[in-house]
């Protein structure tokens, strides 16, 4: 039994420097490729470059890429004793941070500066793709920075709710600066206009508060700590990261209500449906944070990995509900007749509401063993009132499959019935699996409302068939 968990523990790590190491080749691939195809180009707001200029950015990205990956095999090497090789263990052990904060500085640079591109050779290329582009180059050299800074850390000891904050960090940075890299003169309907250094703010502040999430999951046992000492404790880390959280949560739910269709000069309009879903998934991302940081503590993987789902489940029901609202507007189902906009806003108010108190159900429930130990009828409670959510949603979803037909929205545009039977599907299967986690074994609920989620599932899995063929 040692030898086999000490095996596992020499195989766990490898895992991150597998990471690292695609990383690496992406890098080293995206200059080769840039390399192979240099050619003259005119960047609106730069100037023309020359061929070789561009040469050089290749192959400079080439050999950084090529670096890292080298760097990932020798700071794993022995170098023994001495001080000459302790300062080559030393370099080894730097070199890759080095690499991945010059890709990360260079993909911010090309975001920052982003513009229209002609391309001699291939041709034009939008503004929107040079951003994206600046910000691809800034998630690999992010997770550069972040590979190597967990390359000794098995991912068991690094836990689920930090793996997937960072993820979340990461994407929320990553949008940050897209932001940036888009901004222009910018009209909004039912806002009005917005010079381009405001959009740029809002990126600016996405992007610091991203970045400040990333630091806070990648301390040390949660300590911001300079040669020693101690700066913030990991109580004050933890609640400035919820709260940096919310602030997102609220920034994206403002832009999902308040803003409509987006024209921005150099990358023209941007329909309403997509700015409400743009503010749709930054208040998920934000809530999915926060979340996380709320049950960043060690228990067994399993039962970490079933509580993400749910919560994640019900973030997504908020979403939803979220998104409806910021559309709403006249429809007209064709098997029901003419909704009104009041109509489809309250659908959409009440589907947020039963998401945000699933949510809140999920995490009083985690921490009710923890702070109500000697009450465990809170614990009770809680699973009682997700299963009442996870009811509501269920017949919502059930209503919808069965009336699923053409419908018209007047901000979306007309939906299919298929499409609508798809949301209502997506839409069961979110509520359900609220019931689903509490009747797993390593969920601790009691036999009651054990029996109470099994009858709430089956019940609903039996009407799924009903629902769709009367």
């Amino acid at each position: 039994m040692p030898q086999i968990s000490e095996r596992r523990s020499v195989k766990v790590p490898r895992a991150v420097e597998l990471i690292a190491i695609i990383i690496g080749v992406i890098v080293l691939l995206e200059g080769l490729i840039l390399f192979n195809l240099a050619a003259p180009m005119r960047i609106d707001g730069i100037g023309g470059i020359r061929e070789s200029t561009v040469s050089l950015g290749g192959l400079q990205l080439f050999l950084l890429g090529l670096l890292f990956v080298v760097s990932i095999f020798l700071r794993k090497r022995n170098w023994g004793m001495g001080k000459r090789r302790e300062m080559l263990s030393l370099f080894f052990t730097l070199l890759p941070f080095l690499i991945a904060t010059i890709i990360a500085v260079e993909g911010i640079v090309i975001a920052s500066m982003a513009g229209s591109v002609y391309w001699q050779g291939i041709g034009g290329i939008r503004k929107f793709w040079v951003g994206a582009a600046g910000c691809q180059l800034f998630v690999l050299g992010i997770g550069g920075l972040l590979t190597s800074r967990f390359a000794d850390t098995p991912l068991r000891t690094i836990g689920l709710s930090r793996i997937f904050g960072i993820l979340v960090s990461i994407v929320l940075a990553a949008e940050g600066l897209f932001v940036i890299s888009i901004a222009g003169r910018t009209s909004i309907e039912g806002v009005g206009g917005i010079r381009e250094s405001t959009f740029e703010y809002a990126g600016i502040q996405l992007l610091i508060l991203a970045l400040f999430l990333l630091l806070a999951w990648s301390l040390k046992d949660g300590i911001l700590a300079i040669r020693g000492r101690k700066i913030l404790g990991r109580r004050v880390v933890r609640v400035l990261s919820i709260i940096i959280s919310i602030i997102i949560a609220v920034e994206g739910a403002i832009l999902a209500i308040k803003c409509g269709r987006m024209s921005i000069e150099g990358i023209g309009g941007i329909l309403e449906r997509t700015v409400v879903a743009s503010g749709a998934q930054l208040f998920a991302l934000g809530l999915l944070s926060a979340s996380l940081w709320a049950l960043n503590k060690e228990i067994l993987l399993r039962a970490r990995a079933a509580e993400i789902i749910a919560i994640a489940a019900s973030i997504a029901i908020a979403s939803e509900g979220l998104f409806i609202m910021g559309v709403a507007s006249p429809a007209n189902v064709q098997s029901i007749g003419g909704i009104t906009a009041s109509t489809v806003n309250t659908a959409g108010t009440q589907l947020l509401v039963l998401g945000i108190i699933a949510l809140i159900a999920w995490l009083v429930k985690n921490f009710a063993s923890e702070i109500f130990n000697e009450r465990p009828i809170i614990a009770k409670a809680a699973s009682f009132v997700i299963i009442i959510m996870s009811f509501i949603v269920a017949v919502e979803s059930l209503f919808v499959m069965h009336f699923a037909s053409i419908t018209t929205i007047k901000s979306v545009g007309t939906l299919t019935a298929n499409t609508i039977l798809i949301g209502g599907v997506q839409l069961f299967i979110l509520a359900i699996v609220q019931s689903i986690v509490l009747m797993m074994p390593f969920i601790s609920v009691d036999a009651k409302t054990f029996k109470t989620a099994f009858a709430v599932t089956l019940f609903f899995m039996l009407m799924v068939p009903p629902a769709l063929i009367l």
